[in-house]
């Protein structure tokens, strides 16, 4: 029984905490966001990598010759 009042009380509370949130968006109030975001750097640069000639994959993928099918029959 107790338990049942306990988990009426949370769900009111949801309840009253989503009619305020509508009430705060329908007057056009700012709502403050709970966690700021703040810029992970200070200056604002791009780091761009540029892949070389010399990088052993793109190699690899330039020596591989199409295959050509011969049917059989």
């Amino acid at each position: 029984m107790l338990f049942k009042w306990i988990l009426l009380l949370v769900i009111a509370w949801y309840i009253t905490k989503a009619f305020g949130n509508l009430i705060t968006y329908l007057r056009g109030d700012a709502y403050p966001p709970s966690n700021p975001i703040e810029p992970t750097r200070s200056r604002n640069t791009v780091h761009v990598h540029k892949p070389t000639d010399r990088d052993p994959v793109r190699q690899r993928a330039q020596e591989i010759e199409d295959a050509r099918f011969k049917d059989l029959d």
